[in-house]
């Protein structure tokens, strides 16, 4: 008589059983439920970053148009920066806005107002409405030329969710606003 192992069963099993199953679809759910967030905080990010880029280049643009005008620019058509898909008006600030481009998520803004003359873009839609990046090169500004990144506290109900987590600004100055400054 043939002696079987005590592995033979198992081998001869076709199927998982209903515990298993269930066993492997909760920790299936677990790791979803750890990992969408970070996934959601890493393509915001993302977004953030690709405005960030936009917004440097056009910072660049409007000081070599200072440098060539002695004046900065109110329109965009004077900059030469192109940004194809930015065909919209809506407007993140509605006051002293010299003209705008905006796309589905973003309102980008040249601004020119006593006191802050710059370039601005906002989040217009999404989870995080109501934060923006801003260069302000008015000759008044204290911060000239540096990128802030900006929080509407009546919009962002847990401070720094944006500005201090995402970007690992410092905040510098509590008003309507929140804003931060970036490293």
């Amino acid at each position: 008589m043939q002696k079987k192992s005590c592995l033979s069963g198992l081998l001869d099993r076709k199927g998982f059983t209903l515990i298993e199953l269930l066993v492997v679809v909760l920790i299936i759910g677990i790791l979803a439920a750890v990992a969408l967030p970070q996934y959601q905080k890493a393509v915001e990010k993302s977004r953030g970053t690709q405005a960030l880029v936009l917004l440097k280049s056009l910072t660049d643009a409007a000081n070599t148009y200072y440098l060539a005008n002695g004046a900065w620019p109110t329109q965009f058509d004077q900059l030469d920066v192109d940004a194809p898909n930015w065909t919209g008006t809506y407007k993140f600030y509605n006051n002293h806005v010299t003209d705008v481009r905006s796309n589905a998520d973003w309102s980008l803004e040249l601004r020119n107002e006593s006191g802050w003359e710059g370039v601005c873009i906002g989040r217009i839609s999404g989870k995080y409405v109501g934060t923006s990046f801003a260069v302000n090169w008015g000759a008044s500004a204290t911060d000239k030329g540096q990128i802030i990144c900006g929080e509407e506290a009546s919009k962002i109900t847990q401070a720094g969710s944006y500005c201090e987590k995402l970007f690992r600004g410092t905040l510098s100055q509590t008003t309507s606003w929140r804003i931060y400054t970036l490293p």
